[in-house]
């Protein structure tokens, strides 16, 4: 049997080692990759959750106004119920306004146009 010159030993252990580098970069790339993904899944989560909780949130603080609605609407009512002495429709009190100041709004416009002096009017 031949014996392996020097030189084919030193090259068998430079593979040798190179294909242990080589592993050694297989497994730290597949660690990367499997805490990469735990990561990803982590972060994931916590934006559901932190989702979850802003929705729940929003839709607290929108019960909260809608209840804060209800009661300005009811010491409407009972405003308007005091001072009429029977039961209004606040829609109908506003649409009553409306047309109120839509008639001022001409009334004044009329004056104004008619008058020999136009600057008699002051508006306070």
């Amino acid at each position: 049997q031949s014996v392996p010159s020097p030189e084919v030993i030193e090259l068998h252990q430079k593979l040798q080692k190179l294909q242990l580098e080589l592993n050694i970069e297989r497994a730290c790339r597949e660690t990367e990759k499997k805490v990469m993904k735990e990561r990803e899944q982590t972060l994931t989560l916590k934006l559901e959750q932190y989702e979850r909780g802003l929705q729940q949130s929003i839709i607290r603080e929108m019960e909260r106004e809608n209840e804060v609605l209800k009661k300005v609407k009811a010491q409407m009512q009972r405003t308007f119920t005091e001072l009429c002495g029977e039961k209004v429709s606040l829609k109908g009190v506003v649409a009553d306004l409306k047309r109120l100041a839509y008639l001022l709004t001409t009334l004044c416009y009329n004056l104004l146009r008619t008058s020999p002096n136009r600057n008699i009017f002051v508006f306070q």
